[in-house]
């Protein structure tokens, strides 16, 4: 639990511009993740997937994409199956930080793998991520990556 809030806390430092007090409390929050036992029942939600995804978050709002796009590729990665909101999620996130980086094409196949998802899980924030994308995409319509997804889209805004 502590991790937790320690890591909605340095997203909340970043996101008000302090990086060295989020980068510090990021810090704080992986040693307090790596400290806990696994017997309280907050560290069965709350796993170094869930830390990633926040790093990613904080490191996303300081400017640093890169590192926050590694952080959310890794959080994807250990983040369970089960978790399909979380993973959403995290895909949405991933997506736009490669189009904000001019990966169009990158940010096209992750909006797909967040399509396959999107009718499994009722979220208003995946529903903000898909008016986010279709709005992204539409201006870049020349790209045959843009028009693919852009289609595929228009299924779920129907």
């Amino acid at each position: 639990m502590r991790a937790f809030l320690l890591g909605q806390l340095a997203v909340a430092q970043a996101a008000m511009g302090n990086g060295r007090a989020a980068r510090n409390t990021l810090a704080t929050a992986e040693k307090e993740l790596s400290r806990a036992d696994g017997r309280s029942p907050g560290v069965a939600i709350y796993h170094p997937a869930s830390l990633a995804h926040q790093q990613a978050v904080a490191l996303a709002s300081l400017g640093d994409h890169s590192a926050a796009i590694r952080l959310l590729e890794i959080s994807l990665r250990h983040r369970p199956i089960h978790e399909r909101r979380s993973r959403l999620i995290t895909l949405g996130h991933l997506a736009e930080l490669h189009a904000r980086s001019g990966r169009l094409e990158l940010a096209c196949h992750t909006w797909h793998q967040f399509l396959d998802d999107y009718p499994l899980v009722t979220c208003r924030r995946a529903d903000s991520v898909l008016r986010r994308m279709r709005a992204r995409v539409r201006s870049h319509r020349t790209s045959s990556a843009t028009q693919a997804l852009s289609a595929r889209a228009a299924e779920f805004s129907a």
